[in-house]
C-alpha cells in the first residue's frame, strides 16, 4: 500500500480531470473500502456494506419527481401560462381559473390543487409549447384545415370534389388574383373560406348560384362575403318564385276544393228530395 508521498506524488503528475477522477476512485476503494475497518484484520467497510446494509436495502423502481418552487397563475384566454419567457398550454377548460406552476430543473408541471393537468419539458426563452389535446375542437379542427389547404392545388383539388361552380370560383379567384399578384395566402383563405360556406349551408344550390353569377362580377367582388350576400339574395328571389308558384296551387286546390263541395251539395239536395217524395208517397 502506497504511502502519503507516494500517493502525493501519483496526483502531482500532468493528467487530464476524468484521468485524476479515475485514479482518486481506485484510491477510495484501495485505501478506504477495502482497507481494514478502525483495526479489524478481517472487516472492512466494503464487507459490513454486502454483509449488513445491502441486505435491507429497499429497491426504488421510480425516482420522485423533482418539482422545484411554484407559482399561483391565472390561466388567460390564450390557455398558455408564461414562465421564463416561455408560453406553456394547459387545458382550455381552466381558462380564467387559478393554476400552480412548479418549476423544475428539466419540467414545467401545472397543477388544479393536487391533480397534475400538463406538463412540459422547460424551455426558458420565446416560444410556445403546446400540447394539442389542451386545445378546444375547434381550434383543431382549424389546425386540420389548414394542413389540407396549402396550396393553391390542394384548393381546387378539394373544391373540384365538390361542386363545379365551386370550382370555377376558386379556379378563377386563383387565375385572378396571380395576375394581379397578390398573396397566395390571402387567396388560399378566400378559396377555403367560400368552400366552408358551401359545406355549411342548408341550401347548397344557392351557394352554387352564387359562385357562378359573382364571377360577372368584377374580380375586386370575388370574396367569401360578397357570395354569401349574392347567396342570400337568391334565396330571396327563389323564395318569392316559390311563393307564387305555391299560392297557384292553392288556388287550384281551392277551386277543385270548393267545387267537389258543390258536387256533394247537389247530391245531398237530390237524395234529399228523393227522400222527402218517398215520404209523400
Amino acid at each position: 500500500m502506497m504511502n502519503h508521498e507516494e500517493c502525493k506524488n501519483q496526483f502531482n503528475q500532468t493528467r487530464t480531470i476524468r484521468e485524476h477522477c479515475k485514479l482518486l476512485q481506485e484510491f477510495i476503494d484501495n485505501r478506504i473500502n477495502k482497507g481494514p475497518f478502525r483495526g479489524s484484520t478481517t472487516k472492512t467497510r466494503e464487507y459490513l456494506f454486502k454483509t449488513y446494509e445491502l441486505p435491507v436495502c429497499r429497491i426504488t423502481n421510480n425516482i420522485p419527481q423533482y418539482e422545484g418552487f411554484y407559482k399561483a397563475i391565472r390561466v388567460p384566454r390564450s390557455y398558455l401560462i408564461e414562465v421564463n419567457k416561455h408560453e406553456y398550454s394547459v387545458p382550455y377548460k381552466y381558462i380564467g381559473e387559478v393554476v400552480y406552476v412548479y418549476i423544475g430543473n428539466d419540467e414545467i408541471i401545472v397543477k388544479d390543487g393536487n391533480t397534475q393537468i400538463a406538463r412540459h419539458l422547460r424551455k426558458d426563452g420565446l416560444g410556445r409549447s403546446i400540447i394539442e389535446k389542451h386545445r378546444p375542437i375547434e381550434h383543431q379542427n382549424i389546425d386540420t384545415e389548414n394542413a389540407v389547404y396549402k396550396t393553391t392545388d390542394d384548393v381546387l383539388k378539394i373544391a373540384k370534389n365538390i361542386n363545379e361552380n365551386l370550382y370555377l370560383f376558386c379556379y378563377h379567384k386563383i387565375e385572378a388574383d396571380r395576375a394581379a399578384k397578390k398573396s397566395v395566402h390571402s387567396t388560399i383563405i378566400t378559396c377555403k373560406s367560400v368552400i366552408r360556406l358551401f359545406k355549411n349551408s342548408y341550401d347548397i344550390e344557392g351557394v352554387s348560384e352564387a359562385c357562378k353569377e359573382i364571377l360577372q362580377e368584377p374580380s375586386e367582388l370575388w370574396n367569401c362575403n360578397q357570395v354569401k350576400i349574392l347567396t342570400n339574395q337568391i334565396l330571396e328571389r327563389n323564395s318569392v318564385n316559390n311563393n307564387l308558384i305555391t299560392s297557384g296551387v292553392s288556388l287550384i286546390k281551392s277551386e277543385d276544393v270548393s267545387v267537389h263541395i258543390r258536387h256533394l251539395n247537389k247530391e245531398d239536395n237530390q237524395m234529399a228530395l228523393n227522400n222527402q217524395e218517398s215520404v209523400e208517397k
